[in-house]
């Protein structure tokens, strides 16, 4: 049995067993919130039991809370786009913002035909709790791409230097939580040239900044020409 196909068939073992545990749960909340309703209240020498209504009100809320309780785990769909030019250092960080631990998660270019980056850039294992980074060689991204984050927190985070013009892509992570969750974050990065076109027998170097305009966002990124001149 291989690797990928273990994993899946552990995966599918354990969301059962936490599957099987949730119920397990909501069956005793339910049976002690009835039980602290179900005591008699007597009128005029009559008992009076409680409702079928109240008995399905009391289920609907005890599963309402359980289910909270278990989509605590939550990525983001989809990063700002990131602008940058080219020799920068891009950070693709994602955050689980109930800092979850997660299992696995995988790295890569995005084609929207798969529900998998497509090529894999990198593969981190985190069954053991140990952040195993698997960098895949044979790509144009060799030794330019690095993990960074800690899965045990929520904390996907990849580096990718030195980018190029042609890394201008769709990037994609695929990530699978301790409760058998799968995210799917998705981030468009466009890499600009770093020198202005000829002009004047010159070009000129450009940089990326942040921008400063009203109410712009922080990822907001305006590439402004610098004194930093070359002979063309």
């Amino acid at each position: 049995m291989s690797g990928r196909l273990m994993s899946a068939f552990i995966d599918a073992f354990n969301a059962l067993i936490a599957c099987s545990i949730s119920w397990w749960h909501i069956v005793q909340k339910v049976t002690a919130i009835a039980k602290s309703y179900s005591h008699t209240s007597s009128f005029r020498g009559q008992t009076k039991m409680i409702s079928l209504q109240s008995w399905v009100l009391i289920c609907l809320v005890s599963i309402a809370a359980m289910k909270i309780k278990d989509s605590d785990a939550s990525m983001p769909a989809t990063l700002p786009t990131q602008t940058v030019t080219s020799g920068s250092t891009v950070e693709i960080k994602v955050t689980d913002d109930a800092g979850t631990k997660y299992r696995w998660c995988v790295f890569g270019i995005w084609n929207a035909d798969d529900i998998n980056p497509n090529p894999w850039l990198s593969d981190v294992n985190n069954y053991k709790g140990e952040n195993e980074v698997e960098v895949i060689p044979g790509t144009a991204y060799d030794g330019r791409v690095s993990f960074f984050g800690d899965l045990n927190v929520g904390k996907a985070w990849f580096r990718i230097t030195d980018v190029k013009e042609e890394d201008s892509n769709r990037y994609k992570m695929r990530c699978n939580s301790n409760q058998g969750k799968f995210y799917h974050p998705v981030m468009e990065l466009k890499v600009l040239p770093d020198w202005s076109s000829c002009k004047d027998g010159f070009q000129y170097k450009l940089v990326a900044k942040q921008d400063t305009c009203y109410e712009c966002p922080p990822y907001n990124v305006k590439i402004e020409k610098s004194e930093t001149k070359r002979k063309c």
